[in-house]
């Protein structure tokens, strides 16, 4: 339907684009439905925009999803980068997280930004710092009370007033978020 709406019609006849143009406002969407048609249906494969994990509990099981994964893609006439393809390895960086056999944790590049970011000297500094922690709200689970101070200072009605403690407050939720806090997988045998 999309390459309908892009006919060019000009004296000499109409052109339709082979491939989705740049610019495209929907293009995105339309490439994730298609990763998810494509990928959908086998099991520990999760596709994001241009960047698929495949997850599996052995060896056989990954080269397994991997051969039908690389079908599909062939099949649909999708090509990938060799340089950008990590296959069998024990972890992996996806979408701002590290992902390994033990659970999955903030990569530490984030976790040195928010370990080294300054104190903020306004509002909009403190708004940008919030947000990187709510991205790891899960790593987080009493968030809400230590960051409180820093919260109240976002009210529209607040003047900006950074004391003592703001300052503990922006300690205090930098020290819950670089202590060694990992989402493990669900393990019966453990308490």
């Amino acid at each position: 339907a999309t390459a309908e709406a892009q006919t060019i019609v000009t004296h000499r006849g109409a052109f339709k684009c082979n491939r989705l143009q740049f610019g495209v406002s929907i293009a995105p969407g339309l490439f994730q439905s298609i990763m998810e048609r494509l990928l959908i249906d086998i099991p520990g494969v999760i596709p994001y925009f241009d960047d698929v994990i495949i997850s599996a509990s052995s060896q056989f099981d990954l080269y397994g999803k991997l051969r039908t994964v690389l079908t599909r893609f062939q099949e649909a006439g999708l090509k990938l980068k060799k340089e950008k393809c990590y296959i069998g390895v024990p972890q992996v960086e996806f979408l701002g997280f590290q992902i390994t056999a033990s659970g999955i944790s903030p990569t530490p590049s984030k976790l040195k930004a928010i370990k080294e970011a300054p104190a903020p000297k306004d509002k909009a500094e403190l708004q940008a710092f919030l947000g990187l922690l709510n991205f790891y709200h899960v790593f987080l689970p009493q968030k809400a009370t230590i960051a409180e101070p820093l919260h109240r200072l976002l009210d529209k009605s607040a003047p900006w007033d950074w004391g003592k403690k703001e300052a503990e407050a922006f300690h205090n939720v930098k020290a819950l978020l670089t202590s060694k806090s990992v989402l493990m997988q669900y393990n019966e045998a453990l308490p």
